[in-house]
């Protein structure tokens, strides 16, 4: 059950976890790192992409698109629901930025365990020139393990993401302009956080997944509603039941 699974993992993550805000979450217009990339190198050339607007987008649900892995299967996005999900955007052959956020995002994401029912991970390339081989290429040179999820898409479908993410993309010489950081988002797959830079830290990380498994103005008693009402409705069964057993009680 969903709810017992966020609860188990706000556990996990400790009570860090439940902070009500995310101080790695930085807006846009307070970015302490260079938010775009261009053609791999940190830029600030006006023109180029800004940050995403986080608090414009922060509890947006990402539409309902279909990835392919690298090993060219089809996907839906809403198989990765149901956990918290960390979500970079980056180009396979990128030589500069988007390695250094893939193997920041990796050691990083290391101290707090591998992916896989308490979180995911999802790296999807905004390339429509990048191939399946092209994602097990950056698998093999960042060592990333098994439940890390690699994709690309149709040029609809990924267009759909980026414009969900308010993030933007421009193709110059020697490769794109585009943001550095990456997203989390709640077991709901909608935006919760922004964490911008090219390099991450892990307690910035915890945080941050932990507020999404609780999300925006929410809390865990009220995440846990549907399974409360459930046992306030056995509870109440039961008390009925005993009442009936003791006004008539079985004869013999």
């Amino acid at each position: 059950m969903r709810t017992a699974g966020a609860l188990a993992a706000a556990t996990w993550l400790g009570a860090a976890a439940l902070a009500p805000t995310v101080s790695a979450v930085t807006p846009a217009s307070a970015a302490p790192t260079p938010a775009t990339s261009v053609a791999g190198r940190d830029t600030a050339v006006a023109g180029v992409p800004r940050a995403p607007r986080i608090d414009a987008i922060r509890g947006r649900r990402l539409p309902r698109v279909t990835l392919r892995d690298e090993h060219g299967r089809a996907f839906r996005l809403a198989e990765l629901a149901g956990r918290p999900l960390v979500l970079s955007l980056v180009f396979a052959r990128c030589p500069h930025a988007c390695p250094m956020i893939t193997r920041s995002l990796r050691d990083a994401l290391g101290a707090i365990g591998p992916p896989g029912p308490r979180y995911g991970v999802l790296t999807l390339s905004f390339d429509p020139a990048d191939t399946p081989d092209d994602l097990a290429a950056l698998r093999r040179r960042h060592a990333l393990p098994e439940g890390w999820r690699l994709a690309t898409g149709d040029s609809a479908d990924v267009a759909a993401l980026l414009a969900a993410l308010d993030f933007g993309v421009v193709r110059v010489a020697g490769g794109f302009a585009h943001p550095n950081g990456v997203f989390v988002l709640d077991d709901s797959l909608r935006v919760d956080a922004w964490l911008s830079g090219l390099s991450f830290d892990t307690d910035a990380l915890r945080r941050a997944l932990g507020h999404a498994m609780v999300g925006p103005g929410r809390s865990l008693v009220r995440r846990a509603r549907p399974l409360l009402a459930l046992v306030a409705a056995l509870g109440a069964i039961a008390t009925l039941l005993a009442i009936r057993l003791t006004r008539d009680p079985p004869t013999a």
